[in-house]
């Protein structure tokens, strides 16, 4: 019995939090996380976008060594009525015909060699930014698809592979035109057109819904509406810059521009200072 009392008098009773005390503490951590959340998300984005930046930097440099090797020219490849789906960088639909659409041209022997000719990896076709939960995401625009089925040389109802950049077409009128002086890389430079850029409304404008219905697949998205804070462009020059465009005014102005022959292509870099 004395041993108890002196434990007592020496150990003060551990007591548990009372409920006041319990809410008190969620309470605040519920604040701390709607402050940090928030940073955070803004952070990771802002990573994403520096990423993408790169990946058309890479891009730049990949096209200008590849006109250096074809007399100044874009880089074409595919058949003239895959143009339609600007994104596309492979597509074997005949044995006859190489199966390289676009900026997938760059990457040519990267399955046999482990990189590319002009662009390391195909995965520089990508854009960070695109939300993996969405649809197309998950089904096309992803590393798994890209490295499965890109160069694949079996003609298969799944070989074709996308990437979420769109490209010019406007100085070509079709993928094949290889002898049309407009499409030349310096001629194009000089007016300063854009040559890659985020792809706009491929998911959701051209299928006749508005932006924040099914557009949850754009690249750079505000967090709010799902809709994008800019975008990120590669001109003819080589050069990349971020278009801010908080308030969607340039999106709803241009709605899409995934085919690459909309008005958006005739903006130059005057049209961002």
């Amino acid at each position: 019995m004395k041993k108890r009392r002196f434990l007592r008098s020496v150990i003060p009773d551990l007591c548990g939090f009372t409920l006041i005390e319990l809410l008190v503490v969620i309470a605040i951590i519920g604040i701390l996380s709607a402050l940090v959340l928030p940073v955070l998300s803004r952070a990771r984005e802002q990573a994403k976008r520096v990423v993408c930046m790169n990946n058309l930097r890479q891009i730049g440099i990949a096209t200008h060594v590849y006109a250096n090797d074809y007399d100044g020219f874009i880089p074409a490849g595919g058949n003239p009525t895959w143009t339609i789906e600007c994104p596309a960088i492979w597509r074997l639909a005949s044995a006859s015909e190489p199966g390289y659409v676009g900026l997938g041209i760059l990457c040519m022997g990267w399955r046999d060699t482990g990189k590319g000719r002009y662009l390391p990896s195909p995965i520089f076709l990508l854009c960070p930014s695109v939300p993996r939960d969405f649809y197309w995401a998950r089904k096309y625009y992803n590393k798994d698809w890209m490295y499965t089925w890109f160069e694949y040389p079996v003609i298969a109802s799944n070989n074709k592979v996308y990437n979420n950049y769109a490209r010019n077409l406007r100085p070509y009128s079709d993928a094949n035109m290889k002898n049309a002086t407009k499409s030349k890389v310096d001629l194009c430079a000089k007016k300063g057109l854009i040559w890659v850029a985020d792809a706009w409304g491929y998911y959701a404008w051209n299928y006749g819904n508005p932006p924040g219905m099914s557009s949850e697949g754009y690249s750079h998205n505000n967090g709010k509406d799902q809709l994008p804070a800019g975008m990120n462009v590669l001109f003819f020059d080589g050069s990349v810059k971020w278009i801010n465009d908080p308030t969607h005014k340039l999106l709803y102005t241009y709605r899409y521009n995934s085919y690459g022959t909309e008005n958006f292509w005739l903006l130059t870099e005057k049209d961002f200072k």
